[in-house]
């Protein structure tokens, strides 16, 4: 189980890293962490008070969006990697082991992603109490 998950989550964990730290420099150049900086509160209260809900809400899209293609992957990594009579040259003779893989490259992701963006909308209001669901801003 450490393959696949490492597999995984290498490279989706270094866009997310870097994401997360452009979005938090942004958002701690706003007012808003300014006055809460001038109300005296110390630096870790700023930031885990006040700046890392904003600065999640990009990292959430993206993970939203990236959650097709994470599903896909354990899917054809699950062929891969945790069923031994699936090696490199078993899987070239067997033309019903390459099928498998294009069904889960293509379907897979492009059943997800709706969901995983779903997922992101939902968390946006629970992250942001200013974003409302299915409600208007009023002018």
């Amino acid at each position: 189980m450490i393959m696949p998950a490492l597999t995984l989550s290498t490279g989706l964990t270094a866009v997310q890293m870097r994401h997360m730290r452009s979005s938090l420099l942004e958002v701690l150049q706003q007012e808003y962490v300014s006055t809460a900086r001038a109300k005296g509160l110390g630096p870790q209260a700023v930031v885990l008070g006040h700046a890392l809900r904003n600065a999640m809400l990009p990292v959430v899209t993206i993970l939203g969006l990236e959650m097709g293609s994470v599903i896909g992957g354990v899917v054809v990594l699950e062929n891969d990697l945790l069923h031994p009579r699936h090696g490199p040259t078993d899987r070239g003779l067997d033309p019903v082991s390459r099928l498998s893989h294009v069904q889960a490259l293509v379907l897979a992701p492009g059943g997800d992603r709706p969901g995983g963006e779903l997922v992101a909308d939902l968390t946006y209001g629970v992250l942001d109490p200013r974003v409302r669901h299915g409600v208007r801003a009023q002018a």
